[in-house]
């Protein structure tokens, strides 16, 4: 390294510029959260562990029908994101006097 180059600058040869870039977007994309991607269809297991809705009180609200729409794929359940993002919004509540449409 160039000790006239202070440390954490754009290096200047075509290489090492090529690899500060990589670098960069390594730790900035690859690292982050918010650029990860989250799957379109969830599972019981998924859904609990994403939202905190334990799959046998999943189990117990799809028997009764207040609950987020699912579908299966052989014996599988399945829940769309959207879906699940859906039956939230809708029990959003401003106070505890409130009720929630189901």
């Amino acid at each position: 390294m160039n000790p006239d180059t202070p440390q954490g600058s754009i290096p200047g040869s075509a290489d090492s510029l090529k690899q500060f870039l990589e670098n960069l977007i390594k730790d900035t994309f690859h690292n982050s959260e918010a650029f990860k991607l989250k799957p379109e269809v969830l599972t019981p297991l998924g859904l609990a562990k994403e939202y905190n809705i334990p799959t046998s009180t999943q189990a117990k609200a799809r028997m009764t029908g207040d609950f987020i729409p699912f579908f299966r794929i052989g014996t599988a359940i399945r829940y769309r994101r959207v879906d699940c993002e859906k039956w939230i919004a809708d029990r959003i509540q401003r106070s505890t006097a409130e009720t929630v449409n189901t």
